[in-house]
């Protein structure tokens, strides 16, 4: 029973963390699917329709969201940051919906990049830190289906929409910021992750545990038995 109850809490966390990749990939497939509507829309130039492609959730603001999401997850914690991530992915989503100028929207592309990057950060380490070594791979591979599911789902549903003209974008954007609270709603029920609890313990339990572990580099990586399979990818 008790192997049952922790299995399926991790499947809660498991599913809770991949749907950051349903709503990255929903980004990227509705923005690139409404970019012509809001150009005939706003009248956007040249320069603004690249800075829109640039600093998507696909490119620029997706990077840098990843470095600070990557560097706020392991300063205070997986949970806070992308279970904070999908109320920011919120208001950038937001921006879409009522944006009535170019400043808006691109502002809501970048807050959108922004939030994905860093919840994409959080995700895969929570996913990867809390599977168990049996089923680790299976259940990283789960978010890659998510990922795939975003693209299929928003793409149908700007095939289906699309005859409503920019009203139809804005459909498939609401439906985005739906998911990314039902996902807010289901993370800020789990727990924080165990192995960055275990590494946050008092110093001197730290201690004790890093006195048993032998110290690596990224030298390490030059080992054959890593350096295959990297030049392999």
């Amino acid at each position: 029973m008790g192997n049952t109850n922790a299995d399926s809490a991790f499947n809660k966390r498991t599913i809770a963390a991949a749907l950051a990749n349903y709503i990255d990939a929903g980004s990227i497939v509705a923005g690139s699917a409404g970019l012509s509507l809001w150009v005939s829309y706003l009248k956007l130039s040249d320069t603004q329709i690249g800075l829109l492609g640039a600093l998507s959730a696909n490119a620029i603001s997706a990077a840098v969201g990843a470095l600070l999401g990557g560097y706020l997850a392991d300063k205070v914690g997986r949970k806070a940051v992308y279970t904070n991530s999908m109320l920011v992915y919120a208001l950038g989503i937001c921006l879409v919906l009522f944006g009535v100028n170019f400043p808006m929207l691109l502002s809501g592309y970048m807050i959108i990049g922004l939030s994905v990057g860093a919840d994409i950060t959080a995700s895969w380490t929570i996913i990867a830190e809390n599977a168990p070594k049996k089923n680790r791979a299976r259940h990283c591979g789960v978010a890659q289906v998510a990922w795939a599911a975003g693209a299929v789902v928003v793409l149908l549903l700007s095939v289906l929409v699309g005859d409503l003209g920019l009203l139809g974008n804005k459909i498939v954007f609401a439906h985005l910021l739906v998911i990314a609270l039902i996902t807010y709603i289901l993370r800020i029920r789990l727990p924080e992750s165990d192995a960055w609890q275990q590494k946050n313990q008092p110093a001197d339990i730290q201690t004790e545990k890093l006195a048993v572990l032998n110290k690596t580099s990224y030298f390490d990586l030059l080992k054959p038995m890593y350096l295959k399979s990297i030049l392999f990818l």
